[in-house]
């Protein structure tokens, strides 16, 4: 091979990972699936996937289940999401540190219900659930949560502290 071609062929391959690289960063992975019973799926930019077993979560992604389904994702730090029935959530945030076991997450529920079984990240700086009509964040421990347009939103504490803040009529936003 020659030094020419050589030069072109770093280039190339320094190019190839630097868009490797800025596509990971854009699909960064906060967990996986730990279980899914039917038709559950994941929607990131218009794309929709189904989810199976061992699905990786990507940040950002709005997960779904349907009439029958459910969904439990586990999360970098080992904290569980379950989802319920008819459950719509999209993972806003994660961020976590192995060397230090903490991190924050942020997630919103649109409808249906969901248990959080929290573990480094809800420990440390914790999780937030943002309904259409609350905001509550999750200290350690283990919280319930449900919402849906005609009884609104509620919140479970299971062990740990929640906290709960009304975000007003219609969410906060003004019609």
């Amino acid at each position: 091979m020659t030094g020419r071609n050589l030069g072109r062929l770093l280039l190339a391959a320094a190019f190839c990972a630097g868009i490797c690289a800025a596509n990971s960063a854009a699909a960064q992975q906060v967990g996986v699936t730990g279980a899914v019973n039917p038709a559950s799926k994941a929607v990131l930019g218009g794309n929709v996937r189904v989810l199976d077993l061992g699905a990786a979560i990507i940040h950002d992604e709005h997960l779904q289940t349907s009439a029958s389904g459910s969904l439990q994702v586990v999360f970098l730090d080992k904290t569980t999401l379950s989802l319920g029935p008819s459950s719509e959530v999209t993972v806003d945030s994660f961020v976590y540190d192995p060397q230090r076991q903490s991190g924050k997450m942020a997630l919103s529920l649109g409808r249906g219900v969901m248990r959080v079984v929290g573990v480094n990240v809800t420990h440390t700086g914790g999780a937030t659930v943002t309904t259409p009509l609350a905001t509550i964040g999750i200290r350690g421990g283990v919280a319930t949560i449900s919402h849906d347009r005609r009884s609104g939103t509620h919140a479970v504490n299971g062990t740990g502290t929640i906290t709960v803040a009304s975000r007003g009529p219609g969410g906060g936003r003004k019609p």
